[in-house]
């Protein structure tokens, strides 16, 4: 069986994750400034705190970063083949996992892809 790779050792990758995307809330009282001034002294808004929280908006695929390949993984069943990575950045041996399908040579192509992916759960 002749195994072929997409990454080699030391390639640089860009890597693609989906991501929970927010909005920050404001907050009626403070406006969200987290300290008000009362009798000449700081003190926390009593709405919220200081800290208004924020809208969850639901989640999308962008670029996380730049990695680099420290490690290449096969595994090969009867009925299944999977092509992983390791990379120097997360661990190589003992860190992250990484799918071949979650990783691009280019940071256009990760853009394209997420792009894509992004209209997939918009539809």
């Amino acid at each position: 069986m002749n195994l072929r790779r997409k990454f080699d050792l030391g390639q640089n990758v860009y890597l693609i994750i989906q991501d929970r995307v927010t909005e920050p809330l404001i907050c009626d009282l403070c406006h969200s400034e987290p300290l008000l001034l009362a009798d000449g002294r700081e003190i926390k808004c009593p709405q919220c705190g200081g800290y208004p929280g924020v809208k969850y908006l639901g989640r999308e695929w962008r670029i996380d970063g730049m990695l680099a390949i420290g490690q290449i993984r096969f595994e090969v069943t009867t009925s299944d083949f999977k092509e992983q990575y390791m990379c120097y950045e997360t661990g190589v041996g003992s860190g992250t996992v990484y799918n071949v399908g979650d990783l691009f040579a280019t940071e256009n192509e990760a853009r394209i892809e997420c792009a894509g992916r992004n209209k997939e759960n918009a539809d």
